[in-house]
């Protein structure tokens, strides 16, 4: 997509079985990068030592907000210049902030769906946890019940013409 929107080269180079072999081929030097889809525990923690080290530099967030711990790298919302480009990405941006939602069936009674999302609030707001988090190098920075809720429904009214192009750009990279 970056190809596509930004006019970068960057070619997609298969066949690493996970992050950590990415990761070690990065710092032997046998890739010269890498794109990472998730930016929580090991990863993040690789590429923020790495970045403070000076012996990598991030080029461009896949989110709608600047990393406080990287502030000076822009959102790939600032570097696109059109609307069709904004949806685009846009849609693929809500996509991703889901991370792993946590769903109930249809038809679930309200006062349940409020007693879920307040415990998961609780749950993640709770000090131990967050303590715990910290020591295994975890962010947390969930997206609370609403929100995904909202993210989902807009997922789902995205424009034909939009699918369509992310369908065309997704095939044209394999």
């Amino acid at each position: 997509m970056l190809n596509v929107l930004l006019g970068t080269r960057f070619k997609n180079i298969y066949g690493y079985t996970g992050q950590d072999h990415i990761q070690q081929a990065v710092v032997t030097n046998e890739l010269m990068g890498m794109f990472t889809s998730g930016w929580s525990g090991g990863g993040q923690a690789f590429i923020n030592a790495r970045v403070k080290d000076g012996t990598m530099n991030t080029l461009v967030y896949m989110s709608t907000q600047r990393d406080p711990d990287n502030p000076d790298t822009p959102t790939i919302l600032e570097l696109v210049s059109t609307p069709e480009d904004r949806q685009m990405v846009e849609l693929i941006l809500s996509r991703m902030v889901l991370g792993r939602p946590f769903i109930a069936p249809p038809g679930l009674p309200e006062d349940r769906v409020d007693m879920l999302r307040s415990a998961f609030r609780k749950a993640f707001e709770d000090p131990e946890f967050l303590r715990e988090a910290a020591l295994r190098q975890v962010a947390v920075n969930p997206l609370w019940g609403k929100e995904a809720q909202e993210t989902i429904v807009s997922i789902y009214q995205a424009p034909p013409a939009v699918i369509e192009r992310l369908q065309k750009i997704a095939a044209a990279s394999k």
